[in-house]
């Protein structure tokens, strides 16, 4: 939860920062017990949150209840668009079912116990919803042809660690000017990869191979 709450934090500095108008930037957060979809929203040179539903005490991996957000983020009269797109972070564990040994999952809650959820019922979570430009897996060990050919219906593009990812996640106050914008994919794999690059190295990457809206010196 601390680390989401940054995240959020960064989402915001990054939708101050970027100049695409017209989106819709709604967040779902489980921060013990207070489970709600909030809506991000400019306003001059200032953020609000914007509560759009309350949800209490739930399972925020439970299939039932990620669809009932899916539904109420996606397909609401209010948040209609002309495309979309999924950011996922939570901890994540790949392709193989839970519960075995060398699990493979997406999504952790233990308000009360461990649960989790396989990628199939992740993938039925997805039906009857848009077609998603792209979905990006903020979380461990997603990036396997397993779960590319599952998602293979449900969204042109997908983006994810085929190892562990660091705790603090994205860096979305850099990367969320590229997740708003059209034909912008490649950008955003450029940007974690060169954010990342620098905390491990300390060696900033000369050149722009992706075209990105980033300056790097």
């Amino acid at each position: 939860a601390p680390y989401a709450k940054t995240d959020l934090e960064e989402a915001k500095a990054g939708l101050l920062a970027s100049p695409v108008e017209g989106v819709h930037l709604l967040a779902y957060c489980d921060f013990g017990g207070d489970a709600r979809l909030i809506e991000l929203v400019k306003e001059g040179d200032v953020i609000s949150e914007k509560v759009i539903r309350e949800y209490g005490e739930r399972n925020s991996v439970g299939v039932d209840e990620t669809r009932e957000v899916f539904s109420d983020a996606f397909t609401h009269p209010d948040y209609e668009a002309e495309s979309y797109a999924l950011v996922y972070w939570s901890h994540g564990d790949g392709w193989i079912p839970y519960p075995v040994p060398s699990t493979r999952w997406i999504g952790q809650d233990k308000g009360e116990g461990d649960k989790r959820m396989n990628l199939s019922d992740f993938i039925s979570t997805l039906e009857g919803m848009p077609h998603l430009d792209f979905i990006y897996f903020d979380a461990c060990f997603m990036q396997s042809i397993e779960v590319a050919y599952a998602l293979r219906e449900y969204t042109d593009y997908y983006m994810a660690s085929p190892t562990e990812t660091p705790g603090t996640g994205a860096p979305y106050e850099r990367i969320l000017s590229a997740m708003l914008s059209e034909g912008a994919v490649l950008d955003i794999a450029d940007i974690y990869y060169r954010t990342y690059n620098t905390y491990y190295t300390g060696e900033i990457i000369q050149g722009n191979p992706c075209n990105t809206t980033e300056t790097w010196n």
